[in-house]
């Protein structure tokens, strides 16, 4: 089993997006998937079309493996699972708070899913809470959306320095551009500087486009449908992320002293 977190500091970098996409198609290539919606926001657990139960207690989800399991719900998807959230996942923050071992308590719960499931993909709030702290000690890989701008190349400078400790003991970050939009200058001088320095990104770029914005309003992954663009580049995407979790130590580095001599010499 491995654990996939979609994460970044910033909001709004088409995280859920590309979280429901990429479970969508570990699903689809025959993979037992589960998406865990870790936002209080639930976007991906409405895209999913599934709510929160009146009888979950997202507070119980890490001690009571009853509790677990029965919070789970089925996807429109053959293969797809859905943890949904709501407001009420502020009691799984709490939960952390009364934990000796936070990161313990949340890899534990992990490891019993992964009884069942061979990918599962967390869908994280942005920011640096408890739980994605936690996340970030359990998690296989990190999965960032990055839009191709300064200061989201700062945010990441920052995230990449703070997951040192996590980055030696071998958490994976995997950096891709999203919400690309080729007609704007900046967009694409940070992209060829990040391509020119092999800072480590994925070379799968998603695009600012209208296609992939309304997927949200049906609710439906581009990669369910007929071929498209859209969903030519998040099948693309999925399949560097598995290219990357075979070969760890090929993948190249964030060079973050050169990264931060770029943003430097543009201010």
């Amino acid at each position: 089993m491995k654990v996939l977190a979609l994460h970044n500091l910033k909001g709004g970098v088409g995280k859920t997006t590309a979280a429901v996409h990429l479970a969508h198609l570990s699903a689809r290539a025959g993979r037992s998937t589960l998406l865990w919606d870790l936002d209080a926001q639930g976007a991906s657990s409405w895209f999913f079309r599934v709510r929160v139960a009146e009888s979950t207690r997202p507070r119980r989800l890490l001690r009571d493996r009853v509790a677990l399991w029965g919070a789970i719900r089925g996807s429109d998807w053959p293969g797809l699972d859905v943890l949904p959230a709501d407001l009420s996942l502020q009691d799984l923050e709490l939960a952390l708070h009364d934990e000796p071992e936070p990161e313990r308590a949340l890899g534990q719960a992990l490891a019993d899913l992964g009884r069942h499931y061979e990918r599962v993909w967390l869908d994280c709030a942005p920011g640096l809470s408890r739980l994605a702290q936690c996340v970030f000690r359990v998690a296989d890989a990190l999965v960032v959306p990055t839009i191709p701008t300064t200061l989201s190349l700062r945010t990441l400078a920052d995230l990449y320095k703070h997951l040192k400790p996590e980055r030696e003991r071998g958490l994976l970050m995997l950096p891709f551009f999203s919400i690309v939009d080729g007609r704007k200058a900046m967009h694409r001088d940070v992209r060829e500087f990040a391509r020119a320095q092999e800072l480590g990104f994925l070379t799968t770029e998603i695009p600012y486009s209208a296609q992939v914005e309304r997927t949200a309003a049906r609710r439906e992954p581009l990669t369910a449908g007929a071929a498209s663009d859209g969903a030519q580049a998040f099948e693309a995407l999925a399949r560097e992320v598995d290219a990357r979790l075979a070969d760890v130590d090929g993948a190249p580095k964030l060079r973050r002293a050169r990264l931060l001599e770029f943003l430097q010499s543009q201010a």
